[in-house]
């Protein structure tokens, strides 16, 4: 399953609005992708690219997948050669993903990584 981080435009009526992301970083129940997953999730396994173009809260997300892997923009090749490929994966998050949205709003505005129980912290990820 490939989908993108979870966002909100409540100004899209204004032009930077249109191209802004903004509001929760969670999967809402009636997100469309988020009810795609716990249909298919509970057919067979599903292993979802998301794209971080921010930070997402994954804490209901990751109990239906098999495996999540982040991508900061990626084209279909890249992806399926990646997924077919025998070399392993390495990769580092380069922010930490917060477990919800009371934590992501107590958090300090001019303190870096001030997350208390992130859900992946920064840096987090596979390597050999």
């Amino acid at each position: 399953m490939r989908t993108n981080a979870p966002f909100e435009q409540p100004h899209y009526q204004y032009f930077f609005g249109r191209r802004h992301h903004e509001g929760s970083l969670a999967f809402r129940e009636d997100d469309q992708d988020y009810q795609m997953l716990k249909k298919i999730s509970q057919q067979v396994p599903v292993v979802m690219t998301l794209y971080l173009d921010r930070p997402a809260i994954l804490t209901h997300v990751i109990d239906k997948t098999q495996a999540v892997i982040a991508n900061f923009g990626l084209s279909d090749e890249v992806l399926f050669s990646r997924l077919l490929s025998s070399t392993p994966y390495t990769a580092r998050l380069p922010f930490a993903l917060p477990s919800s949205m009371d934590e992501v709003l107590q958090q300090k505005s001019d303190e870096p990584d001030d997350l208390r129980a992130a859900l992946f912290p920064l840096g987090y990820g596979l390597s050999r």
